[in-house]
């Protein structure tokens, strides 16, 4: 993987203090970037700015613990302050934990840290980002585990069942908050990514007695092909979405270390992603619009997003699904978007170059579809198989 030189630019990397965060950290500054560390640890934050430092960046630790929603808008103001704009975001850290406390504002910890903390610091900060700025979210493969109830989430606060089955939870609001920031974004894009199976990330450091000796032994372990990875495979994957040439312009998209990939059906619903987040800015107090800025679009008075991709919903049925759900240029969408491979830009891309709906994809050939920007040979095949079996 080859990174560009990033003199000049400004990133921001939450939970950059060990495992996938500050190994990213340290690719991005080591090609000059100024990056922005994240953590709670002052002296793990001092470790990663030398670190970054000796690489050949300029490093700055900003401490905030996410359990505290004031930290988190602290964060983001110090930030603006001290910046002139941010070129990159990522919303990287996080926590899985069997503690079922709360957060100080009464979120369950896990949801509070995985979701509700990015939602509200890319909220506060959607207006210093550059207009070609990258979002990027780590989120997981566990989100296929996930059957979000918004309902539930609202009376509970993202606090009820099992830890693993609250962590998948979060992971699946991950994926959704990426597709929904997607449609408000204007220049700027944003992308989610499963960094890998990787014991040695820390980001179970909170797992209790006994359990934390099968992490710890795993995490001693060298990583075994098709099974675990190593950090410096998801600082790749994390440093690849957030400065990679090859994927500028991608947005909306899910990534599974570095490939392309298709997410759950549940993390392709429009309705659903749209409604979490109008459910998390009110939980939080604040207004579901993003603030306007270079990097944010206008957006209609119903609050979607305009550029032709707004879902009008009138009916869901029982599976989830709009009933009704149709981009503004009056093609369906909802539909180009459960094909493989498509996720809002790919679809609004094929949608330009001729192909509104997924029986126009079938009725084309793979060759036919590689005319779409950002649609290769395999993916055009992947997109057609997946269309012919739809």
């Amino acid at each position: 993987m080859e990174l560009p030189d990033l003199s000049g630019r400004t990133i921001l990397v939450t939970g950059a203090t060990s495992g996938v965060g500050r190994d990213g950290a340290v690719r991005l500054g080591g090609q000059g970037a100024r990056v922005l560390v994240h953590g709670r640890d002052h002296e793990r934050g001092a470790a990663t700015v030398d670190a970054i430092e000796d690489a050949g960046g300029v490093a700055t630790f900003y401490p905030a613990d996410f359990t505290d929603l004031d930290a988190v808008r602290g964060l983001a103001d110090t930030v603006r302050e001290e910046t002139d704009g941010l070129d990159v975001l990522c919303n990287n850290a996080g926590v899985y934990t069997t503690y079922r406390g709360r957060t100080e504002q009464g979120f369950g910890m896990i949801f509070g840290v995985n979701h509700v903390a990015p939602f509200v610091l890319t909220h506060g900060l959607a207006d210093h980002l550059t207009a070609d700025a990258r979002v990027v979210n780590t989120a997981s493969i566990a989100h296929r585990f996930a059957d979000l109830d918004l309902g539930m989430v609202r009376r509970k606060r993202g606090l009820t069942g099992p830890a693993f089955e609250r962590y998948c939870e979060s992971k699946l609001c991950n994926v959704l908050f990426t597709r929904e920031l997607a449609r408000r974004l204007g220049p700027a894009s944003t992308n989610c990514l499963h960094p890998g199976n990787i014991p040695g990330s820390n980001f179970a450091r909170e797992i209790p007695f006994p359990l934390s000796l099968g992490v710890d032994a795993l995490s001693a372990l060298p990583s075994i092909p098709g099974l675990t990875d190593t950090v410096a495979d998801g600082g790749q994957a994390l440093a690849r979405l957030a400065a990679a040439e090859d994927v500028a312009g991608v947005t909306g998209e899910y990534f599974d270390k570095q490939a392309l990939a298709d997410p759950a059906r549940s993390a392709k619903n429009d309705t659903l992603a749209r409604d979490l987040w109008d459910l998390t800015a009110e939980l939080v107090g604040i207004d579901p619009e993003l603030p306007s800025g270079p990097a944010t679009r206008e957006t209609n008075s119903d609050g979607r997003a305009s550029r032709g991709v707004r879902i009008d919903v009138t009916e869901v049925g029982s599976d989830g699904e709009s009933a009704d759900a149709t981009a503004e240029n009056g093609t369906d969408e909802a539909d180009l978007t459960t094909l493989d491979g498509v996720g809002p830009a790919t679809a609004e891309a094929l949608r330009a170059a001729g192909f509104d709906s997924v029986t126009a994809v079938r009725a084309a050939s793979a060759e036919e579809l590689t005319t779409t920007d950002g649609v290769g040979p395999a993916r055009a095949r992947r997109i057609k198989d997946s269309a012919e079996g739809a």
